[in-house]
């Protein structure tokens, strides 16, 4: 993926990352729902900060599943496809790495 071809705006991509952080803690209820921290770099305006418990990993890939399947644009589809790919691989792989990583908008995750 190439941000030229995505063509989104750091605002955009902002509201896409509230309605995940929104529909994932929905999902997982009060109780749950505190364990999940998205927040946008103070410089980077284009990467992300995404912090979460274990118990928030399964309602944090369904959002993300939802607000993949709602796009249209095959760009931002396969951005989401592979942001919850590389949750999968959290939640699945060593459980003595921290679960906190970086996104950046640039169809590369850091």
């Amino acid at each position: 993926m190439d941000d030229d071809k995505l063509d989104v705006k750091p605002e955009a991509l902002a509201s896409m990352y509230s309605w995940i952080d929104t529909r994932a803690r929905q999902i997982a209820g009060p109780d749950v729902g505190q364990g999940l921290r998205i927040t946008r770099d103070g410089r980077i305006k284009s990467r992300y900060h995404i912090v979460f418990s274990d118990q928030m990993t399964p309602h944090l890939i369904s959002a993300v599943q939802q607000f993949a399947d709602s796009q249209s644009s095959l760009a931002l589809k396969t951005y989401f496809q592979k942001l919850q790919e590389h949750l999968l691989a959290q939640m699945f792989g060593d459980l003595g790495q921290p679960t906190v990583f970086n996104i950046r908008y640039e169809g590369k995750l850091i």
